[in-house]
């Protein structure tokens, strides 16, 4: 037997099979937190999913979804074109095939507000049915990302 069978075999019988120990002097304690009360779980979903009016339905994907990207190296984009259709398939919503029609698009830009104007211009479907207004109060926020 080759030296290393040899040294795990020995290893093996020398080492006991770990037993439970019992303190029966002691109390267990665990420590957590409870989950959240149903008024405190639905006000925090409420503030996820807030709408402008309640006639508006939320928004969902009854076709497969397409995924696109933009604005940096193609394997950074690959890679975040892949994450998002493995969220999608866990999450059971459909995907296309290879080479369709983008119908979610993840772009980079040094100036976002000029790539979205630049993008109105050239696709205005990128857009679906928000309108000038809506999609220069999109720009008009403040921070990294727009959605």
């Amino acid at each position: 037997m080759p030296a290393i069978g040899l040294g795990l075999a020995a290893l093996v019988q020398t080492v006991a099979p770990a037993v439970p120990q019992v303190d029966a002097g002691h109390d267990i304690v665990v420590t957590g937190q409870r989950p959240p009360d149903t008024p405190q779980a639905r006000r925090f979903t409420n503030a996820l999913t807030r709408r402008a009016e309640s006639t508006v339905p939320f928004a969902r994907f009854t076709t497969p979804i397409c995924v696109g990207a933009a604005g940096l190296p193609a394997t950074h984009l690959a890679a975040i074109s892949d994450r998002i259709v493995r969220v999608a398939l866990d999450a059971g919503i459909a995907v296309a095939a290879e080479g369709c029609r983008p119908s979610i698009l993840v772009v980079f830009a040094d100036a976002p507000a000029a790539a979205i104007e630049r993008l109105r211009l050239r696709s205005a479907g990128l857009f679906g049915s928000l309108d000038l207004s809506q999609i220069r109060a999109i720009t008009a926020r403040k921070g990294a990302a727009y959605a």
